[in-house]
């Protein structure tokens, strides 16, 4: 008989044109989740593009700086003792845009660079569930020069099945006990995606929550893309009783929750747990798995809980048990470093398995430096207090800003109505302080087929601030990226004039005007004095 623990939910009376999707099902089995993985299938990058799921809070430039930062304490650790040979393998897992990822090499190339130490090389592997996803990284012309280098490979990665990973680019295969380095595992808004257990705990009793799928519209007759927001839950309980997983640490970590909860509903990720576990056997050195997501890493905020928000956004996600991962990684001779300090919007999880006899000061030196002391968490604060603020912020300040979300094109262009305003009014010092940022987030900056020109939008700030050169290179790239446009050749015939590049200059117009002969500002220009 289900436990009636009072979490049990109907339909609304007055719905009565719902249709039934799926019966109660044990929820880490629901076709919710398949829909979810069908969602991401279908769109593609449109996903991201589309502005529907939300990535710059985990895939910022900030967030490429500290995981940078993170790996780069674990190749000086590996330096420090002797292992230089082998190159270190770092797995990105639901890459899905690929933004993070170039964050990630941008920012670790230029530690390498700084080093001392002959460090080992490394591997980074963009995999996906999406093949639009994975053709799109392998045909992306920023990822070119990483390719052809030999840092950078794709392969498809389903978190429940893989066992051994294929490499698209090499051909080659990673197996199980094949690598001789730790492995890094990135999994980046990856675990609130995958299916997740779901528990209602009250008194020492321990439910299993199940759940049933209605939806306003036919199933049928909509794709996975449209059908998420669609759906009605309604969920049941039923007892069950330990061992459940019938795994050693799975149900050690289930039965301390029920011993030390009171009442709540409990998320669990033993579905993470065994994408790590697989991962893990694919290296005799052990493993490092980077993480960020919404979720808690203290056993506390764990009572009391409702049930999982149903937060659609194109996709829907749930927070993330980043404590029953920790004590996974404590129980299986791991270590779990997460926050010392509260957060207060994401956690930042780093889970270590490495030899023991070893110290690894510098990895975890670098988690105290780039997480605790001040880390992606803190700046997500401070920007979401920034922007109601923007109008009284001088150049300095926005400048110190965008230094210090790293550079970030987002945050950056989230500022740009007033960043065009204060730099009419700068100084000949503040000049080229403006051209060295906007030069750095452009360094940063990875194409994802966004809605907003960047190129285009710091080409004429460069322009107003008599950059011609550097305000004509950013129009051609804008015109590279979006195509060619009337007044993109308007105003690249504006720089050629004011470099005195004459023959240029009169030659753009002949051509605009052939182009775009409805086009009469280009004509105008012909009557301006060489």
């Amino acid at each position: 008989m289900p436990a009636k623990f009072g979490i049990a939910q109907t339909r609304s009376k007055m719905q009565t044109t719902l249709f039934p999707v799926e019966a109660m099902t044990p929820f880490s089995e629901s076709l919710i989740w398949q829909i979810n993985r069908d969602y991401y299938s279908q769109a593609g990058m449109d996903a991201w593009t589309s502005g529907l799921v939300p990535h710059h809070m985990t895939s910022n430039a900030m967030v490429g700086k500290t995981y940078a930062g993170l790996i780069m304490g674990l190749l000086t650790d590996l330096s420090l003792q002797g292992k230089t040979l082998e190159a270190v393998q770092i797995v990105e897992l639901g890459a899905g845009h690929g933004r993070l990822c170039f964050h990630i090499l941008r920012y670790l190339d230029e530690m390498m660079d700084q080093s001392g130490h002959t460090l080992p090389p490394y591997r980074y592997i963009l995999s996906d569930i999406a093949t639009k996803n994975l053709d799109f990284f392998i045909a992306h012309a920023q990822f070119k020069p990483y390719f052809e280098s030999g840092k950078l490979d794709v392969a498809y990665v389903d978190a429940i099945e893989t066992t051994e990973i294929k490499l698209l680019i090499s051909g080659e295969v990673i197996g199980a006990h094949t690598l001789q380095q730790p492995l890094v595992i990135v999994a980046n808004y990856f675990f609130d995606s995958i299916p997740q257990h779901l528990f209602y705990l009250k008194a020492g009793e321990l439910a299993l929550c199940s759940l049933a799928l209605d939806a306003d519209v036919d199933p049928a007759s909509v794709a996975a893309t449209e059908l998420l927001p669609q759906l009605k839950l309604r969920y049941d309980t039923s007892t069950v009783s330990l061992p459940f997983f019938h795994e050693t640490v799975a149900d050690q970590i289930l039965e301390n929750y029920g011993e030390n909860l009171k009442e709540s509903c409990l998320l669990f990720p033993h579905a993470g747990m065994s994408c790590i576990e697989r991962m893990r056997h694919l290296s005799l050195a052990g493993a490092m798995v980077l993480t960020m997501d919404k979720g808690s890493h203290l056993e506390v905020e764990l009572d009391n809980r409702p049930l999982p928000d149903y937060v659609t956004h194109g996709s829907f996600s749930l927070n993330v048990n980043y404590h029953a991962l920790g004590r996974y990684a404590d129980l299986t001779g791991g270590r779990a470093l997460f926050p010392a300090t509260s957060n207060f919007n994401l956690e930042l999880g780093c889970l270590l398995w490495l030899d023991t006899e070893q110290t690894w000061k510098e990895t975890v030196g670098a988690y105290a430096r780039l997480v605790d002391d001040y880390g992606p968490d803190d700046f997500f604060s401070l920007a979401r207090m920034v922007y109601p603020l923007a109008d009284k912020l001088t150049i300095q300040d926005m400048i110190a800003l965008l230094r210090l979300s790293a550079y970030d094109s987002t945050f950056f262009y989230n500022l740009l109505p007033w960043f065009k305003q204060v730099v009419k009014k700068v100084t000949y010092p503040e000049r080229s302080r403006i051209a060295e940022t906007m030069d750095g987030i452009w360094k940063m900056y990875f194409s994802i087929r966004d809605t907003y020109d960047l190129a285009f939008e710091m080409a004429g700030i460069f322009y107003d601030l008599g950059y011609f050169e550097k305000a004509l290179a950013y129009f051609d790239h804008s015109e590279m990226s979006y195509g060619a446009s009337e007044d993109g050749r308007y105003n690249k015939a504006l720089c050629l004039y004011q470099m005195k590049r004459d023959v240029e200059f009169l030659e753009l117009i002949r051509e605009t005007s052939t182009t775009y002969p409805q086009f009469t500002r280009v004509k105008e220009l012909g009557t301006l004095k060489l």
